[in-house]
């Protein structure tokens, strides 16, 4: 598909917020630096909004996870649909396949699903809807991918285990863009004499780890007044923003960032620089166990040492890099200076490896050509 005039692509989800790091930071900024490209953002509403030229926002959603409102996500994203007339439609979670292929239908527009999570597996596996439902939304989910295959172009992976479990888009180009990191460091992390500041990022829950992160906390904050740990991002349930809230007030050492409201990437990247060792305390489930955090691609690319849960594959990821540790509650003192010690011997390449850019020219040639 070599474009001869201005080609708009439109990338569109209903809970990321329209400056998501994945729809604007990685994809949508690298899709202007090709010749003749603009791209119009479809998600939920932010106060905070990028100025683009080439990069349009529309901010369509504003509910809860679990609000009624969210029923009528894909009618209003199918009429966004008829009033922007994208060429070429990325569609970044199921909800909006049925529109995505209705609009296809109508107006012969390129047609490419972003799956970004594993969405049978979080609604099976976590606890975010009642038990008494979940097998039928799985159900209704596969049934929506099975329908959307038939009409889809192509399909991009957030994750390389995603692929083998989805046999109904085997026959449709693919592309795996893992979550790497849109930014890096610009030298080697200059290492603390001691571990005091601790950070935990990303989506906050207790599905994600915030009580093992508070419990690390403490027995490192027993050994050491001037221990920190600081949360930074966003908390969807009153019950985890509640969590946060009361140890915030319990424990003088734990500092909150964000948790009732999205917090810009950029605000992540600074606190990410400052830490001394990153947290990554997932549970590991059925839902997680073959899949890499963003996380810990971000702190790879900045050099920011980090535990994490008992996991073969990031396991694997920490010998191979040296800046990662398995941890366990009751040896986290004697994790805390391995990862340490480990970490002193990382090599400077790390960065780049681990960055967004090492994938984005691959990524472009593939969205934009046939």
């Amino acid at each position: 598909m070599m474009m001869s005039k201005e080609h708009h692509i439109l990338i569109g989800s209903v809970l990321k917020p329209v400056n998501d790091t994945r729809m604007y930071e990685k994809m949508a900024l690298s899709l202007i630096g090709q010749h003749q490209v603009r791209v119009s953002i479809v998600g939920f509403d932010t106060k905070q909004r990028p100025i683009s030229e080439k990069i349009k926002f529309y901010g369509l959603f504003n509910f809860s996870r679990l609000s009624f409102q969210r029923l009528f996500a894909p009618f209003i994203f199918f009429i966004c649909l008829l009033q922007l007339r994208p060429q070429t439609l990325i569609v970044c979670t199921h909800e909006l396949l049925l529109p995505g292929v209705l609009y296809k239908l109508i107006t012969g527009t390129q047609l490419v699903y972003d799956i970004q999570e594993h969405y049978q597996d979080n609604i099976l596996y976590l606890s975010t809807y009642p038990k008494t439902i979940r097998i039928a939304l799985s159900t209704w989910i596969t049934w929506k991918e099975r329908v959307a295959s038939i009409f889809l172009n192509k399909v991009v992976f957030a994750e390389k285990c995603y692929q083998p479990t989805k046999p109904h888009f085997s026959k449709l180009k693919y592309f795996i863009a893992e979550n790497l990191s849109d930014t890096c460091s610009d030298g080697p992390k200059k290492r603390p004499g001691s571990v005091s500041k601790l950070l935990f990022t990303g989506t906050l829950s207790k599905q994600t780890g915030i009580v093992e992160a508070v419990e690390i906390a403490e027995q490192l904050y027993a050994i050491n007044s001037n221990t920190t740990l600081t949360f930074v991002g966003y908390a969807a349930t009153n019950r985890d923003r509640a969590y946060l809230y009361n140890k915030a007030k319990l424990f003088p050492f734990v500092r909150l960032v964000g948790i009732s409201e999205l917090v810009p990437h950029s605000t992540i990247v600074a606190h990410i620089k400052e830490a001394h060792l990153g947290l990554v305390c997932y549970p590991v489930n059925p839902a997680n166990k073959n899949k890499y955090p963003t996380k810990i691609y971000e702190y790879l690319a900045h050099q920011l040492p980090f535990l994490h849960s008992n996991n073969p594959i990031w396991n694997q990821l920490s010998t191979t890099t040296r800046l990662g540790e398995p941890y366990q509650q009751k040896t986290v003192l004697t994790n805390i200076k391995t990862i340490q010690e480990k970490s002193k011997g990382t090599l400077q390449y790390l960065p780049l490896v681990y960055s967004w850019s090492s994938i984005e020219t691959q990524f472009c040639k593939f969205l934009l050509n046939d």
